[in-house]
């Protein structure tokens, strides 16, 4: 994704600011709080104990860990749009 931004920024050929400008806002709200983020919450609800047995609490932490190298790639994706991307944005 950000090598096409790149490539989009390079040859002037970027969105619009305002299809871009909630997205730094929108990755905050997810990554608010790691221990309910949307892939953890099956895990935490006792589905995933039907099909796991006995594996559940190693998939969890599993999962947790998966989620939290996630949460810093999406960190380093708002980063990118707020300082790279979007001051490279068409204005209309």
């Amino acid at each position: 994704m950000m090598e096409a931004a790149r490539l989009a920024i390079k040859y002037n050929h970027t969105l619009n600011n305002v299809s871009v400008n909630r997205i730094p806002g929108q990755i905050d709200e997810l990554t608010a709080n790691e221990s309910s983020f949307p892939f953890i919450e099956p895990f935490l609800e006792g589905k995933a104990a039907i099909i796991l047995g006995d594996t559940l609490h190693y998939m969890t932490e599993h999962m947790k860990r998966a989620i939290k190298k996630f949460i810093l790639k999406l960190k380093t994706v708002k980063l990118f749009i707020q300082n790279v991307y979007m001051p490279h944005t068409r204005k209309s």
